[in-house]
């Protein structure tokens, strides 16, 4: 017996260190997704999306208040929206920003997406205790957490610590990443686009979600956000007719601006669809100054 209660005692120790460096190591970014941004001021731009949308900045003295989050899905920014104006955080006074580039409504952002954690945001209490169960036990999670994706994300993280590699890492955000002109972008391209279709659940979601916030009056300025000239010209490749004849006609009572092409220069951009921090100012200036005028 006495044993039995060590081989049980190693098991749990053994188990919560592995659970432990799963939990602070590789997915340390993802500690902070439940939380809150409290109001400072009587009117806000609320910004919804993934990672595309989250490298605005602040710009001309205004702040954005980001809800964006990398790897985010329809699903994940509708379930945030609904929890916010539940709350009264988001009211008619407030203007959401929405994501909608093309690869948000392919199976793409299916397989990848943030609904394990975005369940913090749903009203059923039994969903919302999967968002506890999958950020703080990793291992008895909704997603398989020990892949080569996390045991690369592991030492990178370690590796990043060095002062040299964080003065290397500044210097390659302000011009066009190496990768981007090898097999990774076109890699990351096929991801996204090969063989292009949209799903039916995320019309549906974004179809409910204007009439949320149309009977709420909340305003939703609807965004495509810049890609890469390399991007752009393998999109122009892509038949894109699904998303002209499902989303486009969701789109068409609110305001729809569309940043795609708007960059020319590879200058402005970390790899083919991320803009650096050079595109990351120029673009939040460039939305703070459109959306104002509406």
């Amino acid at each position: 017996m006495k044993r039995f209660l060590i081989n049980v005692g190693v098991f749990i120790i053994v188990f919560l260190v592995v659970n432990h460096l799963l939990y602070y190591l590789p997915f340390i970014k993802r500690k902070d997704y439940g939380k809150i941004v409290p109001k400072v001021d009587e009117t806000h731009w609320f910004v919804f999306g993934d990672s595309h949308a989250n490298r605005l900045v602040p710009s001309e003295g205004f702040k954005f208040y980001k809800y964006s989050y990398p790897s985010d899905n329809i699903i994940d920014m509708g379930r945030k929206i609904r929890y916010l104006a539940r709350n009264e955080i988001i009211s008619s006074q407030d203007t959401i920003l929405f994501e909608i580039d093309y690869h948000l409504f392919t199976p793409y952002r299916t397989s990848l997406n943030n609904n394990d954690l975005s369940s913090f945001f749903v009203e059923d209490f039994f969903q919302r205790t999967s968002y506890y169960k999958n950020l703080y036990f990793p291992l008895f999670g909704d997603k398989r957490v020990i892949s080569k994706n996390s045991i690369i994300s592991l030492i990178k993280g370690k590796s990043s610590l060095t002062e040299e590699t964080q003065k290397e890492a500044t210097k390659v955000e302000l011009q066009l990443n190496t990768y981007a002109d090898s097999s990774r972008i076109n890699r990351r391209f096929n991801q996204q686009y090969s063989g292009y279709t949209v799903e039916q659940k995320f019309i549906e979601e974004l179809g409910q979600l204007i009439e949320f916030c149309s009977n709420k009056g909340i305003t939703i300025v609807f965004i495509r956000y810049p890609l890469s000239p390399i991007f752009q010209e393998k999109l122009s490749t892509i038949n894109l007719d699904s998303y002209d004849s499902l989303v486009s006609p969701l789109l068409r009572n609110g305001t729809v601006l569309d940043y795609v092409e708007i960059f020319d220069s590879n200058k402005f951009f970390i790899d083919g669809d991320h803009i650096n921090p050079l595109g990351a100012e120029n673009l939040s200036r460039i939305i703070i100054k459109d959306t104002r005028k509406q």
